[in-house]
């Protein structure tokens, strides 16, 4: 009889496990929380990323387009720069190029207390 009673808790003692995983495993048919955008109220070109299908005056359109991954965007191009809606491609070129660029100054030292101007 001990026996029996050994085996019986052996099975619940496995089976709980297993019954708390499947009751804790997520639904297939409802979306995540995560992946659930909220709305904005703008409405995005069919095809095209939000970024372009509304140009504005923003940063990102003005300046040039800038990937999070590179770093933190860097500050608004110098009065000399001549080409301002190029400038995030500048900064990520030059960042590439030299180890010690500086995007407030646009400037990389070539030496100690030297420091020239990046034209790429």
């Amino acid at each position: 009889m001990r026996r029996f009673a050994l085996i019986g808790l052996a099975a619940a003692g496995l089976a709980l496990p297993s019954a708390a995983a499947f009751a804790q495993a997520p639904r297939q048919d409802q979306p995540k929380a995560e992946t659930a955008k909220p709305q904005t109220g703008k409405q995005e070109a069919p095809g095209k990323p939000a970024a372009q299908a509304a140009p504005g005056k923003g940063e990102t359109e003005r300046y040039g387009r800038w990937e999070t991954s590179w770093g933190a965007k860097p500050p608004a191009p110098p009065k000399t720069f001549a080409k301002p809606a190029d400038w995030h491609r500048h900064v990520r070129a030059c960042q590439l190029r030299y180890k010690s660029y500086n995007p407030r100054t646009d400037t990389f030292m070539i030496r100690p207390g030297v420091a020239r101007r990046c034209t790429r």
